[in-house]
């Protein structure tokens, strides 16, 4: 039997992810937090096709890769996590000539670790190794971005987004969102027992807010003020409003923004915005907007991104000048020239009170320095802390 060692934890290692494994209508994999950890950490020795079926983790490595080197509980977390796993497996539909067929395909067969050894031993079933290798829409992400995240929504969302980053964008109905997270339940077979974010307030039948309950608790946002202003004059001058991003859903206590695009654009790789859509007069589905952080571009990347600053600063020259030419005689101000015909604000730097950190950092169990380094924070001159 082939096996893999992984002694040392690695916070830059490529991890492939396929967002095949979260679309609800072909394959579903529903997990906790620590069940998506812990899948990524397998995932990232499936770098070659070597069919490795058992893995030997150093235990350290792997209380690493679950986030959880520093709580007393991590054999017990560990434990569980296991055994969610090994339970849970993937379930796949396939469709033919109209009839549906199911597969349920357990990931781990084996495991095995005690408080006083050194390795975690886990056995990957040969057909979840098949399944894993031949899925696609794979999008590499690391865990120095996908530790933070540490909600199941968070988790679920992050691939998703970042494979629509050559897009830019990436619409997903409400509908799709309640039953990919399956959040009512509906997605649960009879007799079984219903996901841990299984909720009421999301409930399609009997919760009538449930459509602002996934836009500000699953997906975080809700609306800005320029979205407000923007309804309000597109009704006055009888057009389709343009679109205007919401904002990042605010703490009722403190103020501050959180949840789930918050959370992703803070700690990872990518920036998300994000709008919600109607269909009639109700709320149907949402847009989100995407963006690679410029911190996080490589150098080919980056002479990309300069290279197309540099082509739309000479098309908008182009085009000032011959608005203006055309104008002739005509006062015409400059904003009337670069004004477009759709504006989506820019997403501002956002500054942190010392105490914000602090405060933050106790809720995850980790010291300031821990937190400030893994968010990437520095000091400003002006003496708030911002994220590099």
């Amino acid at each position: 039997m082939a096996d893999k060692s992984i002694e040392k934890f690695n916070p830059k290692t490529i991890v492939k992810v396929s967002s095949q494994l979260y679309e609800m209508d072909k394959r579903r994999i529903d997990l906790s937090i620590y069940g998506y950890r812990l899948l990524y950490a397998i995932s990232s020795g499936l770098s070659e096709r070597d069919m490795f079926c058992e893995y030997r983790f150093s235990k350290s490595a792997l209380f690493k890769y679950l986030n959880i080197d520093n709580t007393n509980q991590r054999h017990d977390i560990l434990q569980q996590t296991l055994t969610e796993v090994q339970s849970k497996g993937i379930s796949i539909v396939t469709t033919n000539r109209g009839k549906r067929t199911w597969e349920n395909i357990s990931l781990i067969t084996y495991s095995k670790h005690s408080e006083d050894g050194d390795n975690v031993i886990i056995h990957i079933n040969d057909k979840a190794m098949d399944i894993l290798f031949n899925i696609k829409q794979y999008v590499p992400i690391m865990p120095k971005h996908y530790l933070p995240l540490n909600t199941t929504y968070q988790n679920w969302f992050y691939p998703f987004l970042k494979k629509s980053l050559k897009l830019g964008t990436w619409t997903m109905t409400i509908d799709d969102i309640i039953t990919g997270l399956n959040l009512d339940g509906s997605a649960t077979p009879s007799g079984m027992k219903k996901a841990e974010n299984t909720c009421s307030s999301y409930d399609r039948k009997k919760c009538a807010s449930y459509i602002g309950n996934v836009l500000r608790f699953v997906v975080g946002i809700e609306p800005s003020q320029a979205y407000k202003e923007e309804i309000r004059a597109a009704k006055a001058e009888k057009r389709k409003p343009r679109p205007v991003p919401w904002d990042y859903y605010k703490n009722p206590r403190s103020g501050n923004p959180t949840g789930t695009l918050y959370t992703i654009s803070h700690y990872t790789d990518i920036e998300v915005k994000a709008y919600a859509e109607k269909e009639g007069r109700s709320y149907a589905r949402v847009v989100f907007l995407v963006r690679q952080k410029v911190s996080e571009m490589d150098k080919r990347q980056l002479a990309e991104l300069d290279k197309n600053i540099k082509k739309q600063a000479e098309e908008d020259m182009g085009a000032r000048q011959d608005l203006a030419n055309r104008a002739g005689s005509e006062s015409i101000s400059y904003a009337q020239i670069v004004e477009p015909a759709c504006e989506v604000p820019v997403m501002e730097a956002a500054f942190h009170d010392e105490q914000e950190l602090r405060d933050s950092a106790r809720e995850v169990g980790m010291t300031f320095e821990e937190y400030v380094e893994m968010g990437r924070f520095a000091k400003h001159p002006n003496g708030k802390w911002y994220r590099r």
